[in-house]
């Protein structure tokens, strides 16, 4: 049976992606490069010249909620 999974966005997109610095998180804008999947079909979501993350977690659409999540520890 084929599964269909909805991508929350595709290369060349512009994103937030949260990165550690120290003991904060600061919020860095990059490009979707390349959409892998991880063992349970997540999206694994690369940012040039940033790094990898998924939805939600480390990468975001608008940098308000990159900061909203960079808040919790």
């Amino acid at each position: 049976m084929p599964y269909t999974v909805e991508l929350p966005c595709k290369p060349g997109d512009q994103v937030w992606f949260l990165r550690r610095f120290h003991d904060t998180r600061v919020p860095i804008c990059g490009t979707v490069t390349e959409l892998l999947f991880t063992d349970y079909w997540h999206p694994l979501i690369v940012v040039y010249g940033v790094g990898r993350g998924l939805w939600g977690k480390t990468v975001f659409a608008t940098k308000e909620e990159a900061l909203q999540k960079g808040q919790i520890k």
